[in-house]
């Protein structure tokens, strides 16, 4: 405990790690992850199974990866207690605008080596060479006398 100036009693801030502890973000993230390799572990041989074009399984991970931020944000915010899900005690009395700046500096730096290699890299997605004109020459079939 810390006091403050005016000699009220004020909890200290916890370090960004000891909260997500706290909040069991890890143990979601884990879950998440486990879950997520299990989901395309089943898609690939279904996929290839059923002749589904290969864009499915793209599909597939970005669903997965959009739903990594979420799944984040929502074991910060609700915790599983005795099978149902309850809202996070704060750890102080105050939220700090800190914490939230360093959570969407983090996100954004997990999102940037994607969207570059996306976005800005050239030629991705586009096959580096041009069709060629090309003429397909048969032989013709001898007739027997």
């Amino acid at each position: 405990m810390l006091v403050s100036s005016w000699g009220e009693a004020v909890e200290a801030p916890a370090s960004l790690l000891s909260e997500l502890k706290r909040r069991r973000v890890f143990r979601a993230l884990v879950a998440y992850g486990v879950g997520a390799f299990a989901v395309l572990q089943i898609i690939e041989p279904v996929m290839h199974g059923l002749h589904w074009p290969d864009a499915v399984l793209s599909y597939v991970v970005v669903i997965l990866a959009v739903g990594f931020p979420v799944i984040v944000c929502l074991a910060w915010v609700f915790d599983l207690k005795d099978g149902r899900f309850e809202r996070t005690s704060e750890l102080s009395s105050h939220r700090t605008p800190r914490l939230a700046i360093v959570l969407v500096a983090i996100g954004v730096a997990a999102a940037t080596p994607g969207l570059v290699y996306y976005f800005i890299l050239p030629g991705h997605g586009r096959s580096a060479a041009k069709p060629v004109a090309s003429i397909a020459v048969l032989p013709f079939a001898q007739r027997r006398r």
